[in-house]
């Protein structure tokens, strides 16, 4: 505990410093009152509106033509913290930079159907047993999607607009950097109808050779389960957007809707970008 004493002091006496130095302000009426409160720091949260834009066959086979994923969309959050400087005069200042770190959730969920077609299908007959028959056949092709990030934000603020004395309209703006926690996918395709029957299961040299299972009652095929393929590890974005600042002397909360627009993708052998709305709220405490 000893080692830890020389810094307690120094810090206790640079806060005593800064107390002194302020309340002497305050004494003298005619010198101007300082504050002090430029830094902020606290937690933040919110929700993503999540969309993922891409041009992604749902698979892979030479001899059939295949449906593609395009947009899919779900619901995500963000959870967090941030420290945020203000620039000139503490009093007076209308702009900042703002650092932020957070947990993000940016899933996704594509759903296409695919064209009601004659298909050799296992219908089940009478006795319970099945029988290859030609039907024509619904099925859908689906692909859930995990993606998560650690994301760093740098945004610039600027109020433009003071509703009241403590309540400022500003506009943010800024890049965001995420390393990627999970990039995952269960791509598959369902049949739907006939009800009463099974889809026609592969050689399993076939479903060797390409990843491909099927689950335990035959009317699902998996063409992939787990990781994205070429997966990358940083995603780059770009937020802008507007914000409420209600100022509660040394309390800030700040309710905020930004557009988080991607940059890059998430796999190198894809066209695949995510982006968010999200809408939140930062409470800054001064310190």
């Amino acid at each position: 505990m000893t080692k830890y004493i020389p810094k307690i002091l120094v810090v206790f006496l640079l806060v005593a410093f800064s107390s002194y130095d302020a309340f002497s302000q305050l004494d003298d009426p005619l010198a101007p009152k300082k504050d002090t409160k430029k830094f902020f720091v606290g937690p933040i949260a919110g929700y993503n509106r999540v969309m993922h834009s891409t041009d992604r066959s749902t698979f892979q086979d030479g001899n059939i033509p295949c449906p593609k994923f395009e947009n899919g969309s779900a619901n995500g959050f963000f959870v967090g913290g941030s420290i945020e400087f203000l620039l000139g005069s503490a009093k007076n200042s209308k702009a900042s930079i703002i650092g932020r770190a957070m947990y993000s959730t940016l899933p996704s969920f594509f759903e296409v159907q695919g064209e009601d077609l004659p298909t050799v299908i296992n219908v089940q007959q009478s006795d319970g047993s099945y029988k290859p028959e030609q039907r024509i056949t619904s099925i859908n092709y689906l692909n859930d999607v995990s993606y998560n990030t650690l994301a760093f934000d740098v945004l610039v603020k600027y109020n433009v607009l003071p509703i009241s004395d403590k309540l400022q309209l500003g506009v943010i703006a800024g890049p965001t950097v995420d390393l990627v926690m999970t990039s995952t996918e269960e791509n598959r395709m369902t049949l739907v109808e006939p009800q009463n029957a099974q889809l026609v299961k592969q050689p399993q040299s076939v479903l060797d050779a390409k990843g491909w299972t099927y689950s335990a009652d035959s009317r699902t095929l998996y063409f992939s389960k787990g990781d994205i393929p070429n997966s990358s590890s940083v995603r780059v974005g770009l937020k802008f957007g507007a914000q409420l600042e209600y100022n509660m002397e040394g309390l800030i909360i700040v309710p905020n809707v930004m557009y988080n627009f991607g940059l890059t993708n998430i796999s190198s052998s894809i066209d695949w970008r995510v982006s968010a709305l999200q809408i939140g709220v930062d409470v800054r405490f001064a310190i």
